[in-house]
């Protein structure tokens, strides 16, 4: 199974357009770079329950605090809060963004039940944000299957 990257929503289609057209309808310069937007990837991602696997993270601002959950879901309601309190990981970005860190991932209550055979579960891993009045999300996030034996 592929990791599956992040989704940033209006934010990524609004500096989308700011890029490629400029602020205000004006054109932007050549060779303008476009900001990029951060990424997860777990490596594996697909593994046993209370095994590790490798976070690696991009496009994050440089020497900030970031702080990775696992969750059954992408979204939900604010006091719902689904996501598993007790492996989270925090890591500090480097000058240019990035990270890389090792991730205990357990059993991601609730998951939706994936693949023939054993039990596996589609889980989440990412970083909680406010996306909405009584919402929050992770954003960004990353796919993984947690297998059971």
């Amino acid at each position: 199974m592929h990791a599956r990257t992040t989704r940033t929503g209006h934010l990524g289609l609004l500096t989308a357009v700011a890029v490629g057209v400029g602020l205000l309808g004006v054109p932007a310069p050549a060779g303008a770079v476009s900001p990029t937007p951060p990424v997860i990837r777990a490596m594996p991602d697909n593994v046993m329950v209370n095994t590790q696997t490798t976070l690696v993270g991009t496009g994050f601002p440089g020497h900030v605090s970031v702080t990775v959950v696992e969750c059954p879901v992408r979204s939900w309601v604010v006091m719902s809060d689904p996501c598993d309190t007790t492996n989270p990981v925090t890591v500090t970005t480097n000058g240019r963004g990035r990270f890389r860190s090792q991730m205990t991932v357990h059993t991601c209550p609730g998951g939706t039940r994936t693949g023939p055979g054993g039990p596996a579960f589609l889980c989440y891993l990412g970083v909680v944000r406010p996306s909405g009045i009584d919402t929050e999300a992770l954003q960004p996030w990353t796919s993984i299957v947690v297998t059971y034996p």
